[in-house]
């Protein structure tokens, strides 16, 4: 029979001790695989990135996207490389200036990539949004780059 308490003079029957110590009737420490779960997990959390590796090299790019002569804000850049490496992005202020990011650091791996280009609010032509008809190609070279970026009908 379970007990019963009551809270705010209504009757609450009491959680069963099954449910309050975990679905096998124990709590998690007391498991006997907790330690090797546990070490289990932080040997595959230390083994995301190997250290033999060294990163790429990573330039600053920065750079100014228009439509019609006019900035876009508030709009995402993709830089997809072309040996489809993890892809890097930027996003716009109000003057239509970013700063490009990838996993690494603040700044891409010099190489060619092809850029899309998505805004929330629309206002840009569509093929800029997807890889497949982007034509948006740009070289980053071994030094900062400032790249201009204008979108066309």
């Amino acid at each position: 029979m379970q007990e019963v308490r009551k809270a705010g003079g209504q009757e609450c029957p009491r959680p069963s001790r099954k449910i309050a110590n975990g679905y096998f009737g124990r709590d998690l420490m007391g498991n006997r695989n907790f330690p090797v779960v546990a070490l289990l997990l932080a040997t595959v959390a230390g083994c995301s990135r190997s250290r033999e590796t060294p990163p790429p090299d990573v330039v600053p790019v920065s750079g100014t996207l228009t439509y019609r002569g006019e900035p876009v804000a508030d709009a995402r850049l993709t830089f997809w490389a072309d040996d489809e490496s993890e892809p890097a992005f930027a996003l716009t202020d109000r003057q239509g200036r970013f700063r490009c990011v990838s996993n690494d650091a603040d700044g891409i791996a010099s190489g060619e990539y092809l850029v899309t280009v998505s805004r929330a609010g629309g206002g840009i032509p569509e093929k800029y949004a997807d890889a497949d008809s982007s034509p948006l190609r740009v070289s980053v070279e071994q030094e900062d780059a400032n790249l201009v970026i204008k979108l066309e009908d």
